[in-house]
């Protein structure tokens, strides 16, 4: 019960730091700048995936239900293949710069903050490793205080940037504070008395062959749908202007503060409740435990649903601004589709418990293909709403085709369960 509070509460701190970051955007800043904000948002939750992407989950297996000496090569390897990672992007983003600047906002003049941003965003990743070794421990509490800690830094450092009127000093205060996790994470595991010897340094070639495997699906899946998503925002643009493009950014972004909760419900309770029972070899009757997590994360995100529906309009003055209003059909659409995301996110942790990277990554790459053709072909019918369409009906799409195939991997592993590593 305890972590099902620490949960709701770091996701409701999350949602309010959204909320009022993406709000407060909303109302001193104008169009351009707005859109040059959450854009850059956007690619900041790229680079953190790429600094982190499937290592967080495979750390978190490992350390559940593991011993001292896999637990301390586990971590020091993770943060040596997210380095690595973060290194390649780093490089990336300088030959890019301009690409990737003229992607996001129409211009090659932000090129450097792009580059800027790639470091801040490894130490973010970097925190966030060592947190997973707190919640495979069975101290996710302590992880999500850390990381929430951090979270408010950023998000005073952000409002005094947006009320400058300046969202490059936003972004850049944004992504300093959640590199914080970094040495507060350190800190908190020294003095809890967590720290080993040589964790950081210890490096195993068997784990850092696992963790790649969970890495590199993660990565290519990771950045299938981000990439999508800038690509279709260039037809919307040219198809129904800045103004709605703005709402569309805005129910975006809303949604991804609000899917947090499906993440870290999944990643703090779910992954590793499934991932010790796999490695003691306990043989629960997997749909019963499936179906009780995913009836209890769709409550969650029906809560969310139910609450915006009361007042909406209220709810969008009062977090994005009088100018948003039109936005509200949009931003509705997504929140459903945000309840039915429930489905395919405990199908693709399922995956990443019995480690089918390969699988997972199938799904993801699917689900990127997929929002793309359902976009083209509702966007003649839905108008300005296809987006969200679109996302209602891939959620939908993706989560039967994915129950489907956990269904038939658990029916394969149960007879080996005991020796899945």
């Amino acid at each position: 019960m305890k972590r099902q509070i620490a949960v709701v509460a770091s996701v409701a701190i999350k949602i309010v730091s959204g909320l009022l970051t993406i709000g407060l955007a909303a109302r001193w800043l104008d169009s351009t700048g707005f859109i040059f904000f959450v854009q850059f948002g956007f690619l900041m939750a790229l680079g953190n995936l790429l600094a982190t992407g499937g290592v967080i989950h495979g750390v978190v297996r490992w350390v559940a239900g593991g011993v001292d000496d896999d637990r301390t090569a586990i971590v020091g390897t993770a943060l040596a293949v997210s380095a690595s990672i973060g290194l390649v992007t780093l490089v990336a983003a300088s030959v890019f710069s301009g690409d990737i600047s003229r992607l996001l906002v129409g211009s090659d003049h932000w090129g450097w903050l792009v580059v800027a941003l790639v470091p801040l965003t490894l130490l973010a990743g970097q925190g966030q490793i060592v947190g997973a070794y707190l919640t495979g421990l069975g101290r996710s509490i302590d992880n999500l205080m850390i990381q929430n800690l951090a979270l408010l830094i950023a998000t005073v450092g952000t409002i005094i940037g947006l009320y400058s009127k300046s969202p490059v000093a936003a972004t850049l205060a944004f992504a300093g504070g959640l590199a914080l996790q970094a040495p507060l994470m350190l800190l908190w595991v020294r003095l809890r008395g967590l720290y080993k010897p040589h964790m950081l340094t210890r490096i195993s070639r068997t784990h850092g062959r696992e963790l790649m495997r969970y890495c590199l699906a993660f990565i290519v899946t990771a950045t299938a749908m981000p990439l999508a998503l800038f690509f279709l925002r260039d037809d919307y643009r040219a198809s129904f202007g800045v103004v709605l493009l703005a709402g569309w950014l805005a129910a975006n972004r809303l949604s991804d503060v609000f899917t947090q909760l499906l993440g870290v419900y999944m990643g703090q309770i779910y992954l590793p409740e499934r991932a010790e029972a796999l490695r003691h070899g306990a043989r629960p009757h997997w749909l019963r435990g499936y179906g009780l997590h995913l009836a209890i994360a769709a409550a969650k995100m029906v809560c969310g649903l139910a609450v915006f529906l009361l007042a909406p309009q209220f709810w969008i003055r009062l977090g994005l601004g009088e100018a948003m209003l039109p936005a509200v059909g949009i931003i509705t659409l997504y929140l459903i589709g945000d309840v039915l995301r429930a489905w395919p996110s405990i199908n693709l942790h399922s995956l990443l418990a019995v480690g089918a990277t390969r699988t997972y990554a199938a799904v993801e790459l699917l689900t990127a293909g997929l929002f793309i053709a359902l976009f083209f072909a509702l966007k003649p019918v839905a108008g300005a709403t296809a987006p969200a369409a679109a996302y209602i009906a891939n959620n939908l799409l993706i989560g039967a085709i994915g129950f489907v195939i956990v269904w038939r991997i658990e029916r394969l592993r149960r007879p080996v369960e005991k020796a899945a590593p």
